[in-house]
C-alpha cells in the first residue's frame, strides 16, 4: 500500500496526494466501489432451517426416549416420521448386533438418538398398531437415549443371532 510523502527538490517542496480506494483486481478499473451483496435473506434462511432442524430433533427425542429398554409396544401409536426414525435405527442396529454384547447399536444423527436392540423371548413374533399401520417383528428389547448418554442395557444371556425378519402393513 502506498502512502503520501513529502519530497524535496531544491527550494520548492512539493506535496503528493494519494486517495486509496477498494476495487477489484480483474474487474473494470472505474473507480467505482463494488456491490457487495445482501446476505440478509440467505442468513435468516438458513437460521430458520437449522431451529427447524433442531426443533425437529427434540421432538423426536422426546416421542422416541425410553426410561431403560422396553418391549415394541411400547411405542403403539407412533407417529409416521417417528415411527420411520425408529425402524431405520432399528435396522442398523440389528445389523451392528454383536453375539458377544448380546446387543446391536446405532446412533442416528438426524434425531441425536443412540438406540440398542436385544433379541426379546425367542421364536415370538409381536404385532403394534402405529399411527399409518403395522409393524410385525420379532421380539426386541429397545433403548432409546440422547446419543450423548450411554444406555443402561441389562446384559443377559442371549441366542448367537438376533431375528430380523419385519413385516409393515
Amino acid at each position: 500500500m502506498a502512502h503520501g510523502t513529502t519530497a524535496r527538490a531544491g527550494a520548492a517542496r512539493h506535496q503528493v496526494e494519494v486517495t486509496l480506494r477498494e476495487h477489484e483486481r480483474h474487474g473494470p478499473a472505474t473507480g467505482r466501489p463494488r456491490k457487495v451483496p445482501d446476505t440478509t435473506a440467505v442468513r435468516a434462511a438458513a437460521q430458520a432451517a437449522a431451529s427447524a432442524a433442531a426443533q425437529c430433533r427434540r421432538h423426536l427425542l422426546a416421542v422416541l426416549a425410553t426410561n431403560g429398554e422396553v418391549s415394541l409396544e411400547y411405542f403403539a401409536g407412533l407417529p409416521s416420521q417417528a415411527a420411520a426414525v425408529l425402524l431405520n435405527a432399528i435396522e442398523i442396529a440389528l445389523g451392528q448386533y454383536r453375539p458377544s454384547r448380546g446387543s446391536g447399536q446405532a446412533v442416528i444423527d438426524d434425531a441425536g438418538l443412540q438406540v440398542t436392540v436385544r433379541p426379546g423371548l425367542p421364536r415370538t413374533t409381536v404385532t403394534v398398531e402405529l399411527a399409518e399401520g403395522r409393524l410385525t417383528g420379532p421380539d426386541l428389547r429397545v433403548s432409546v437415549v440422547p446419543a450423548d448418554k450411554s444406555p443402561d442395557v441389562p446384559r443377559q444371556a442371549t441366542p448367537d443371532t438376533a431375528e430380523s425378519t419385519w413385516s409393515i402393513a
